[in-house]
């Protein structure tokens, strides 16, 4: 059984021209490894899944499950609003090398919770792959409920939940109907601290793309129930995970990501296009000072934390040597 907690980067896609930028995806994936990453989480709506095609989702978590090598569990997004697609989705990402699947409910269609629930039962019966469903009522125009995730919990491959239903305190009435066994990662990088205090166990990261060692020892930290250096830590990003929601996601962070890895490929594919002037200023202004912040570079050197008894060790070289298709 794979081990899903802690900081699970949600991966950004970088683009080439027309195509995928291959190389700057593997050193990004690379580079989270090196950082201490706790999962990857690749085709999702941050990296820009609904304009990928098939064998570009098949490319992608192909590369991270090359660079992780097993370490780490590779997450790949295969949700559609269509059971059948749903299914070839994630039967690709199986036989490309993912250890589990991100699957949002159906979207656009708006399915009643029988109808959710029966989607995801055929999904579990088809494909033999853990499974962690994806709650996000605001992109998807409907709400998982706990009661309907608690008669999910009970088919094997169902494991988890992403939830991002705005709600932290969601994580206890989960617990009852689902179980303290079934794996509650938090959605939203501003809610992650709260949902911890209120018993997740992790959860899927924008900001992880940017300051990925930050933010697996806030995570390392709940888990050691230090939740003075988990706030400490909430309170100095504050600013930047506001201006990572100043224009449409992945935008904000894809400028970001183009400040803190110089070279990255931070185009986009449309319907995306460039931010607007105010979100380049607030990204540009967050990260002003940031990473020479001394409580966060180097992280975190206080008597009593023990980041290295959860964290894996450095690679050598973060430049990934990738294999050819």
């Amino acid at each position: 059984m794979i081990s899903l907690w802690g900081s699970i980067v949600d991966l950004l896609t970088p683009f080439d021209g027309d195509g995928l930028d291959e190389q700057g995806f593997g050193d990004l994936v690379a580079w989270q490894m090196s950082e201490g990453i706790h999962g990857l989480a690749t085709c999702t709506t941050t990296g820009e899944g609904p304009t990928l095609t098939t064998a570009e989702k098949d490319r992608l978590i192909s590369i991270c499950a090359e660079v992780s090598a097993g370490r780490v569990p590779v997450i790949a997004a295969t949700g559609t609003n269509g059971t059948d697609s749903t299914i070839a989705l994630t039967r690709m990402a199986k036989a490309a090398g993912a250890d589990a699947v991100l699957v949002v409910t159906p979207y656009y269609s708006r399915p009643s919770q029988e109808g959710i629930y029966r989607h995801f039962e055929a999904l579990a019966r088809a494909v033999d792959l853990p499974i962690i469903l994806h709650n996000l009522p605001s992109r998807t125009g409907v709400n998982l409920l706990p009661m309907t995730i608690g008669r999910l919990s009970r088919i094997a491959s169902i494991v988890g939940i992403c939830d991002q239903s705005s709600d932290p305190l969601r994580v206890l009435a989960t617990a009852r109907t689902a179980g303290e066994q079934f794996v509650q990662l938090c959605g939203s990088d501003a809610q992650a601290l709260a949902f911890n205090l209120a018993g997740g166990q992790g959860s899927l990261s924008v900001v992880a793309n940017l300051l990925p060692r930050v933010c697996a020892t806030q995570q390392i930290a709940c888990r050691q129930g230090r939740y003075d250096l988990a706030r400490n830590i909430h309170w100095r990003l504050a600013e930047l995970m506001e201006a990572l929601n100043s224009d449409t996601v992945p935008v904000p962070v894809k400028i970001a990501m183009g400040l803190v890895r110089l070279g990255f490929g931070a185009s986009y594919r449309l319907p995306l296009v460039e931010g607007t002037l105010e979100s380049q200023r607030a990204v540009s202004a967050a990260l002003k000072g940031l990473l020479a912040d001394p409580f966060l570079y180097p992280v975190v050197a206080e008597k009593g934390f023990s980041l290295q008894q959860e964290r894996l060790q450095p690679l050598e070289d973060t430049t990934c040597k990738l294999s050819r298709r």
